[in-house]
Parts: structure tokens; C-alpha cells; sequence
């Protein structure tokens, strides 16, 4: 069996915690620690892997509303980092009440960025300048069929993923063999057959055929993958 985990360990998983615990750390770093903290939510956007909301009415100071952050794509931690940066420049410069020149990127905005990127960051203008560092999370806009095995005696996972109606149509047939392969090895396990579009799935190959190979599966990435799929079947050998 091969061993994805190496693979997926470059791409972070974002939660609040984890984007508030970054956006400390920038603020301490660019920042003197003088940027007030701002609600975060984890959205959808298909567009912006990051945006800054506020609002303004009338002749009162702009207000900041909250930092949205994209789940629909995944992203190394330096390039979400630079995204990060880019957007507290936006904090700083509506907390501290400055007006630019030439647009919402204007003048300050870009002397802001050319001091950040001095410090080691690639800040860029707009995210899309990332887009082909970032990784589209969805699997597929259908879902994939999912085999998983789990040694009870070892506590180990494997996993294959498998074209969605080749695993329909061959479940009863891949049953056997599985049951015949186990009853060789004298050891008990639990067999999961899954149907999922969860994000993570992406790391394995997607077959096409019913005789498949299994992966290493993490047991953390096993509960996550439960949590997040329609369970069709489960046998215990």
C-alpha cells in the first residue's frame, strides 16, 4: 500500500482558530501588534480566496464588518499566509481611517505591500495572481464511491477511491474479494463502503476499474471522512 499522507501535509486545513491564531501572528509581525482583531467567517466564494467587508454611510468613517476566508479552495500556508497579509493591509489602512490614490490598491496600499514583501512575503494585487498555487477542494461535482478497511487487531485504515458507478455496479463482486482476502490474513476488520464528495478524497487516485489498489489512511482522516459521507454499507469480517 502507498502512503499519501506526505502529499496532503503541505495544504492547511482552515478553521477560525487557525486563520485568527495566523492573523495574530501577522499582526505582531507587520504589524507592531496594532491592528484590531475583526469577526472571521469561513465561506464559499468561488471567486476570492480572501476578502475584507465594510461599509460606509454617509460621512462617518468606513466600518469594518469582518474578514471573510474562501473554503472553496486549499491552500499552502505560505501562499495563505501572503493572501492574509494582503487583506490586513486593508484593516490597517480602514482602522487608521487612510484614503488612497488611485483606487482601492492605490499608492499607500502598494508602498504597504513592497515593505511587506521585503520581510520575505509575495503580496500581490489580486489573489487570482495565486490561483495556480491554489487547489480547487471539491472532488468532483458528483460524489465517488470510497472503500475503506479497518485492521481491528492493528488499528490501521487503508482506503480506495473508485469511479462512482463502477462501485455501484461491482459492490456485491468487490465484497467477495475482500471477505476471501481477509479470511487469508485470520485478522478481523470492519469494511466501510462510502459515497462522498468530501474535499480530502482528492489525494488518492480515482479508479475506474473494480479491481483497485488500497492507500494508507491516517486515522484522523478516517474520522473526518465518516463525518462527511453517506455510509452505504458496513461489514464486519
Amino acid at each position: 500500500m502507498k502512503n499519501y499522507k506526505n502529499f496532503s501535509e503541505d495544504y492547511i486545513d482552515l478553521s477560525i482558530d487557525y486563520i485568527q491564531n495566523q492573523y495574530d501572528d501577522l499582526n505582531n509581525l507587520l504589524f507592531d501588534g496594532k491592528l484590531e482583531k475583526i469577526p472571521i467567517k469561513l465561506e464559499i466564494n468561488k471567486n476570492s480566496a480572501a476578502r475584507i467587508i465594510s461599509t460606509k454611510e454617509g460621512n462617518q468613517p468606513e466600518k469594518l464588518n469582518y474578514l471573510g476566508i474562501s473554503k472553496y479552495f486549499k491552500m499552502k500556508k505560505s501562499i495563505f499566509r501572503d493572501i492574509l497579509a494582503h487583506e490586513m493591509i486593508h484593516v490597517y489602512m480602514i482602522q487608521n481611517h487612510i484614503k488612497d490614490y488611485g483606487g482601492y490598491h492605490g499608492i499607500i496600499f502598494k508602498k504597504m505591500m513592497d515593505e511587506i514583501n521585503k520581510k520575505g512575503f509575495n503580496v500581490t494585487i489580486v489573489h487570482t495572481s495565486h490561483h495556480s498555487e491554489i487547489n480547487d477542494l471539491r472532488v468532483s461535482k458528483t460524489k465517488v464511491g470510497v472503500a475503506i478497511m479497518h485492521n481491528k487487531d492493528l488499528d490501521e485504515y487503508s482506503i480506495t477511491v473508485i469511479k462512482k458507478d463502477v462501485f455501484l455496479n461491482t459492490l456485491e463482486n468487490n465484497e467477495v474479494k475482500l471477505r476471501y482476502y481477509i479470511k487469508n490474513k485470520k485478522q478481523n476488520y470492519d469494511i466501510y463502503y462510502l459515497l462522498s464528495d468530501y474535499y480530502k478524497l482528492k489525494i488518492y487516485p480515482c479508479i475506474r476499474k473494480s479491481d483497485s489498489n488500497f492507500y494508507i489512511l491516517e486515522k484522523d482522516l478516517f474520522n473526518e471522512i465518516i463525518d462527511n459521507s453517506e455510509i452505504i454499507k458496513k461489514i464486519s469480517v
